[in-house]
């Protein structure tokens, strides 16, 4: 008797199981980019709560290092064919699920251990599984790599967008828990067939809605367990949770940071925290100004005193504490930007104490960014004010990985063409090299707007205050529209007197700081020498403010060092193994892995000046270039193998051209476009990125076919090779930027894409 049903090809490990189909693997693939994806977001996040910034960066790149290690396994692993893959391949995306709400509760315990390395280990486990499991993935279908590289971009593009949106409403760790559901989702995909194999999958999903609902009735794991030995010095938070006072009465989250409501000693004052350690006061305020008059007799108020502007424009307003100045100022107009939503929310959920100061009469609260705001406005200020408007402290002999754009050279241009003819542009540093920095830099500024150093100086003063803690010795530099006048400089020298502040310079009062400049004896090129600290002017192409060494951070630094012992390591993992890849292969993959992140992270720096938002800016470049790169792969399907190597060359021909002129080009066009409205200049840049999205996705793709014709079981090695030189392409992107410029980075990006273009010619034209 005939049947018209197919037979299924015979799978050893289940002999019920049918071959895992292209549309289930690229389904599957889908789901588990997306989760991992988010996941790493979700760690910079859950990792920023303990570590400092740079220690956060680090310690995400080196779990990210878990993708190589994964496929490097999969490459010593026997041989997996189609029909062996479907049980295996769903049992390990189980795994995969389950990790991350493990990890997050593992984290919870030993968040604050010193030396990281455990915490590095804990977040690379779960990219191990994603790697091998990629990485067999692509070695099995590598004929149809194209085919499920759009997959696997378009998964990434969902995630990041997945993540951004469960960050706005719950901790870091609930989106842990949330993630191992969507991963649990490639389970159930890859395994559907099979159900022998959807017990591990049933498991994984239920225990990460169990954890999820748990976590965001009781909150048990959204802070790292601390103790008094542990804590990092900058995350203030914890060190005041750990007196008898010390509690946490709210908590709000944003894509931005998390954000903590944190009662102390003093019933008038509370704290609210970004990510544990930037602190901002939220005070105790009824309407009647006498009742905070205090706040007058403190080292921030000394750029008020005897001014009064009538329109005040705060950058970085926090909870609130630098409105009250400008209203004890007699201020009636007031703008305060903050850029945190969850800063603004959490403030004004708790008007009942705030006396709600982001909507007291007179002024206004503006999320969004300081800088990009004071660019799009076509009002002029007679007070720009920033307060500390930075996310932490770094003190003499160390210094913070972090970019600020709002003490570049261009910022000081923009915010100068934004004063009322006598008004005042005050900066409160933490310490007098942050504020010899910003004024330098606004010498720089003033320079380019053809005021020369002699002139600029007259009009700045630069007090601070006394103390052998260096984080406690507070700058204030003012810098005013009109030059100061002898009444004004003798009302700041008594005003800082009384405050016990010493000045740094004051024109005609205290110069020795500045000698030569004063005269415009020497310029500020001449007047700039490499010393103890870096107190050069940063631009927008390199806004390190806080690198106050010369040279690399030294977390950088570990990072480059541990980078290259990695890549080391990595490609003596591959010696005594049959089919090695060969040395054009690695050049090949590993040009790509390097070329890729080099052009992307400028992209993303860039792009923020122009979006006006860190995380939009991420959201813009990934998702245009990752969406486009997988148009680009699957259109590339069509190509023949037997001239894929021109197509390949020419598309890392066209990368290479495309992101040479962006290097150049791309900071006229965020100069030229930042009058637009913001969905305007948000269209006009995914316009931009899709292009070399396009073409950026045909390489890798096409690559593995190219490579599969002959070296198949090399295919999970070189996977994992392209995403190791990733992460050493991270650290050497940052510290191009430190060294030169975000354009020298796109630069050597652009170098590598021509490498990779050399390597296809002569490597894949011999077949």
């Amino acid at each position: 008797m005939s049947s018209n049903r197919r037979s299924r090809p015979h799978n050893p490990a289940n002999p019920g199981a049918e071959p895992l189909s292209l549309k289930a693997a690229g389904l599957g693939l889908f789901c588990l980019s997306a989760a991992s994806l988010a996941f790493e977001v979700t760690l910079t996040h859950l990792f920023s709560v303990a570590f400092q910034y740079h220690f956060a960066f680090l310690s995400v790149s080196l779990s990210i290092l878990g993708l190589g290690f994964g496929a490097v396994i999969g490459y010593r692993l026997p041989v997996v064919r189609r029909t062996q893959l479907t049980a295996w391949i769903a049992q390990t995306a189980a795994v995969f699920a389950l990790s991350m709400p493990l990890i997050v509760i593992l984290f919870s315990v030993t968040g604050f251990m010193p030396g990281y390395v455990l915490q590095s280990i804990l977040g690379a486990l779960p990219f191990v599984v994603v790697g091998l499991l990629t990485s067999r993935l692509y070695t099995v279908f590598n004929q149809d790599s194209n085919k499920l590289y759009a997959f696997d971009l378009s998964g990434a593009a969902f995630g990041l967008l997945v993540v951004l949106g469960l960050l706005n409403v719950m901790s870091a760790a609930s989106v842990g828990f949330a993630l191992g559901i969507i991963a649990s989702l490639s389970a159930w995909i890859f395994g559907w067939r099979d159900k022998p194999d959807r017990f591990i999958p049933a498991v994984a999903s239920g225990l990460s809605v169990i954890g999820l609902i748990f976590n965001l009735v009781f909150h048990l794991v959204d802070l790292p367990h601390a103790s008094a030995n542990s804590i990092p010095p900058d995350k203030t938070m914890f060190q005041i949770l750990a007196s008898p006072d010390g509690q946490i009465l709210d908590s709000a989250w944003s894509d931005f940071a998390r954000v903590d409501l944190v009662a102390g000693s003093n019933p008038d004052e509370m704290y609210v925290f970004t990510n544990a350690g930037a602190g901002s006061y939220m005070l105790r305020f009824d309407g009647d100004l006498n009742k905070v008059a205090s706040l007058t007799q403190q080292v921030e108020y000394l750029p008020f005193v005897n001014y009064t502007p009538q329109k005040t424009l705060i950058l970085g307003a926090g909870a609130g504490k630098d409105v009250l100045q400008a209203l004890l100022a007699g201020s009636d107009q007031i703008t305060a930007v903050e850029i945190n939503p969850a800063m603004v929310d959490i403030t004004r959920e708790h008007a009942d104490f705030n006396g709600g100061i982001f909507d007291y009469p007179g002024v206004q609260t503006v999320v969004a960014d300081g800088r990009d705001y004071v660019a799009r406005s076509s009002d002029v200020y007679d007070m720009i004010y920033l307060n500390l408007v930075y996310a932490q402290a770094p003190t003499p002999g160390t210094s913070a990985l972090s970019e600020s754009y709002i003490f570049t050279t261009e910022a000081f241009q923009t915010y100068w063409n934004h004063l009322s003819p006598d008004g005042r542009l005050a900066i409160i540093a933490h310490q007098g090299l942050e504020g010899t920095r910003s004024l330098i830099s606004a010498i720089k500024a003033l320079n380019l707007e053809g005021i020369s150093a002699g002139t600029a100086l007259k009009h700045a003063a630069l007090l601070m205050y006394g103390s052998d803690d260096p984080n406690q010795s507070t700058s204030v530099l003012i810098l005013q529209k009109s030059p100061l006048n002898e009444q004004e400089i003798a009302v700041l020298i008594q005003a800082g007197q009384a405050a016990g502040m010493q000045p740094l310079f004051l024109p005609g009062a205290y110069e020795s700081l500045f000698r030569g400049l004063t005269t415009d004896e020497i310029t500020l090129d001449e007047f700039m020498v490499q010393e103890e600290y870096n107190l050069f002017p940063t631009t927008d192409d390199s806004p390190f403010f806080f690198n106050l060494n010369p040279g690399l951070p030294q977390p950088l630094q570990a990072l480059l060092m541990l980078a290259g012992g990695v890549l080391l390591v990595y490609l003596l993992l591959m010696s005594g193994a049959r089919n090695r890849p060969s040395i054009g292969q690695l050049l090949f993959f590993g040009g790509l892995g390097l070329g890729y992140i080099l052009i992307e992270v400028p992209l993303i720096q860039r792009t923020l000046l122009l979006v006006g938002n860190p995380t939009l800016a991420m959201v813009v470049v990934l998702a245009a270039l990752l969406l486009s790169g997988g148009l680009g792969s699957l259109f590339s399907a069509r190509w023949s193998l037997e001239t894929l190597w021109k197509q390949v060359a020419l598309s890392a021909l066209v990368v290479a051209a495309l992101s040479a002129a962006l290097a150049y080009g791309q900071p006229a066009l965020v100069a030229g476009l930042s009058k637009l409205s913001s969905t305007s200049r948000i269209l006009f840049c995914v316009l931009l990125l899709i292009p070399l999205g396009l073409v950026m996705g045909i390489p890798f793709a096409n690559g593995l076919r190219l490579t599969g014709k002959h070296n198949e079981t090399a295919l999970s090695y070189l996977w994992g090779w392209n995403a190791v030189t990733s992460v050493a392409g991270s650290a050497l992107a940052a510290s191009l930027a430190v060294w030169f410029s975000f354009g020298a980075g796109m630069l050597a990006g652009a170098a590598c894409y021509l490498i990779v273009a050399l390597v296809a010619f002569l490597q894949f034209k011999r077949g």
